[in-house]
């Protein structure tokens, strides 16, 4: 692979045969300009001087609007990268906040005893059973799917992963 990037040398060896052939370009065009008219000798280099400047501005107008487009089209590629970051921001914080739910459950879930089975033989009365820390199958179930549902559920969680995948 070659470097196709421009050394501080080279530019400088460039900028000094731009300005070298302006220079003679004035002075070739002025002395032509006095040669046919003496009376006028200054009048040719004037001439000369002009048009060389009417190039400059057009050479700078077309500078200064490149650099202001390739600035303008950086800065928004960094304003779309950071409004995605913050949308995944968010989005990461909702799921955190689900998943945090789930994980609470969780640790409800490991101090409680799933009600799957009460032996015959057990005479408590099923208040007795219900508060010693017995968890309903059901209730077991939900705790752990209902925070993923609303989550998947959640429209704007939906469409903004979609926009982001899209993009």
């Amino acid at each position: 692979m070659q470097n196709t990037k421009l050394e501080l040398k080279h530019i400088l060896i460039i900028i000094f045969i731009i300005i070298l052939a302006i220079i003679s370009f004035v002075f070739v065009v002025g002395y032509i300009i006095s040669y046919v008219d003496p009376k006028h000798s200054i009048t040719g280099y004037s001439i000369a001087i002009s048009f060389v400047g009417v190039f400059a501005t057009f050479g700078g107008a077309y500078l200064g609007a490149k650099v202001s487009g390739d600035n303008s089209r950086k800065l928004y590629e960094y304003q779309k990268n950071e409004k995605n970051k913050q949308i995944i921001n968010k989005l990461e914080i909702a799921a955190s906040i689900k998943m945090i739910k789930v994980l609470n459950h969780s640790n409800i879930a490991k101090e409680s005893r799933l009600n799957l089975y009460v032996a015959p033989e057990d005479n408590r009365t099923y208040d007795e059973i219900m508060s010693s820390g017995i968890m309903e199958t059901l209730d077991l179930i939900d705790g752990y799917a209902n925070p993923i549902i609303e989550l998947l559920e959640d429209r704007g969680f939906c469409c903004k992963v979609k926009n982001i995948a899209n993009h």
